[in-house]
């Protein structure tokens, strides 16, 4: 325990295996959603290994939105880097714990995508 709190990942699992988790342990995410704290999604590992697989984890994130970008640049065309849309997109993407951009979490994000698709279409 730490001055008093502990992350509420590990107070679940300590108290499901009844004891407190050592230094050398770490819980993951098996969904990769961390604020999804079911004891069916938590599992306890070494912290080394952990570490191993976050890091993966986070490249093979990372790999994937960049493929989503690309994707979206293939079918609207490249950002303009003034454009609110670039800055929101690139918001919304850092936030999002999954490759899979839910922009109903980012109504800015959604009313920009909404405004682009429109002026694109009246343009042909």
């Amino acid at each position: 325990m730490n001055g008093g709190w502990v992350f509420e990942h590990r107070w679940i699992v300590e108290q499901s295996i009844g004891r407190y988790l050592r230094s050398d342990e770490a819980i993951h995410h098996l969904n990769g959603m961390k604020d999804d704290n079911r004891l069916e999604n938590l599992l306890i590992m070494d912290a080394k290994a952990h570490a191993v697989l976050s890091v993966r984890d986070h490249q093979a994130s990372v790999n994937e939105k960049l493929q989503q970008l690309a994707e979206y640049q293939r079918r609207f065309g490249p950002l303009d880097p003034s454009d609110t849309f670039l800055h929101e997109f690139v918001r919304a993407w850092h936030m999002s714990s999954s490759a899979d951009l839910d922009i109903s979490r980012f109504p800015t994000l959604q009313r920009l995508m909404t405004e682009r698709r429109t002026s694109r279409a009246d343009e042909s």
